[in-house]
């Protein structure tokens, strides 16, 4: 994972000006700078990273809704939470 996040330059994505970016960066500078704070309430934080997964995925399956892809859980996985596969943007 590192070798791909650095070596292959995958956190620019992160670094671009992609909502799911903005999104993180936002987060990440709420974190640092409350960080040290007592009694702070990381409900803002916490919303905006998974503001920004959302938006990461959301570009994710928009990028592939032509190519005909699935997205999936491993089987081994869909016996443990009964979980069915979908096509979805079908």
């Amino acid at each position: 994972m590192h070798k791909s996040y650095i070596f292959d330059k995958l956190y620019e994505t992160m670094l671009s000006s992609n909502e799911y970016a903005t999104s993180f960066i936002t987060s990440e500078w709420l974190y640092y700078s409350f960080k040290y704070k007592k009694n702070f309430d990381y409900t803002s934080v916490v919303s905006g990273y998974l503001k920004s997964i959302e938006q990461l995925l959301y570009k994710i399956v928009m990028l592939n809704i032509d190519n005909d892809c699935k997205i999936a859980m491993k089987r081994d996985m869909l016996k443990k939470l009964s979980v069915r596969i979908y096509q979805f943007l079908s």
